[in-house]
């Protein structure tokens, strides 16, 4: 199949945290569509990368925001076997060290993680473009444009070239039909859409800080006539983005609150920091100086997850699918 047989271009960025895609059909270039219907979750133009297994991780049971939505460990009976949600397995690629990277069970490898997650990206892309475009072959008509980190190995764009075609959106391994470009770079060529918004003319300097869930990415243009960048110096990496951010913050907490208090937190399904940080201060006392204290109040913080249909109550939804409740620290009069 010859690249002149694509019909639909689609752009997938698979993150450490997020990822999402947008498509456009070659006859209509300018008409750039952002998906925005995900499993469980609408209106939104990225789905959390997460898969749940079942108990022995040989298959996928939900993925995305569905993934996030079953009970969490500390509600759930000692007794029954459960899988954990599977997330940030992206870094796996990365060159952090071994003892740094995230947690995989034992029975699934990351680029197998990577590969189912792709499927199923695979498979909502397909029936997406499939209602739109009723007539079009997928994948046999349809490019792919996959962003990768700017400073990861030389061998990622292999490993996620191999995942792709296993999951399905491509129909052999060399397949012209996927292209990388480099998460930066993406950021770049997007800034080139928003550069009367700014005021910006050729010759004007500006700097591009893509920070993600994994990396944060920093680059210097200048814009040149005819919509066209240049690269004043050499861009620069690290993993260094919101995810490691937590993990320091978190560390933070620990020496603060206690790390017993700080490991009942990371069992939470979904811990915004300013409510961490209400219940730090609540919670929170100088070991050194006072040794036990009975307290006035009952402490605890304000957590949030993702509402669940038949099971929570509809008054209490946010406008984007979340419910929020009270999370328990510390019981009023009992000592600590």
């Amino acid at each position: 199949m010859a690249l002149q047989d694509i019909r639909i271009l689609v752009a997938l960025d698979f993150g450490t945290t997020y990822s999402g895609f947008a498509y456009v059909h070659k006859e209509n270039p300018d008409n750039i569509e952002t998906n925005h219907t995900w499993p469980g979750r609408e209106g939104v133009f990225k789905t959390p990368t997460a898969l749940l297994y079942n108990e022995t991780y040989t298959q996928v049971k939900s993925w995305g925001d569905l993934a996030l939505e079953e009970e969490p460990e500390y509600m759930v009976d000692d007794s029954e076997e459960r899988s954990r949600p599977i997330e940030l397995f992206k870094l796996h690629i990365s060159d952090l060290k071994d003892n740094q990277k995230p947690w995989l069970p034992s029975q699934l490898n990351y680029k197998k993680a990577i590969e189912d997650y792709l499927t199923q990206m695979q498979i909502l892309i397909k029936s997406t473009l499939e209602r739109r475009w009723p007539a079009i072959r997928f994948p046999q008509q349809v490019g792919f444009v996959l962003t990768i980190p700017a400073e990861w190995p030389n061998n990622t764009t292999g490993i996620m070239r191999e995942c792709a075609y296993k999951a399905g959106l491509l129909s052999t391994l060399n397949s012209a039909h996927l292209e990388f470009t480099t998460e930066p770079e993406a950021a770049a060529l997007y800034c080139l859409n928003v550069v009367k918004e700014h005021n910006l003319h050729p010759g004007d300097s500006f700097l591009v800080a893509d920070c993600g869930g994994g990396t944060v990415d920093i680059t210097s243009r200048k814009l040149l006539h005819d919509n066209k960048l240049s690269e004043i110096t050499e861009r620069i990496g690290d993993l260094c983005g919101s995810t490691f951010v937590d993990k320091e913050f978190l560390q933070f907490l620990g020496r603060k609150v206690g790390f017993q208090a700080l490991e009942t937190l990371k069992r939470l399904p979904a811990l915004p920091i300013a409510a961490v940080v209400r219940g730090a201060v609540a919670y929170g006392l100088n070991v050194e100086i006072v040794q036990e204290r009975v307290l006035k109040w009952t402490y605890g913080i304000e957590v949030c997850r993702s509402w669940v249909s038949g099971k929570d109550k509809k008054n209490r939804r946010t406008h984007d699918g979340l419910i929020f409740y009270f999370y328990k620290l510390a019981q009023r009069r009992t000592k600590k």
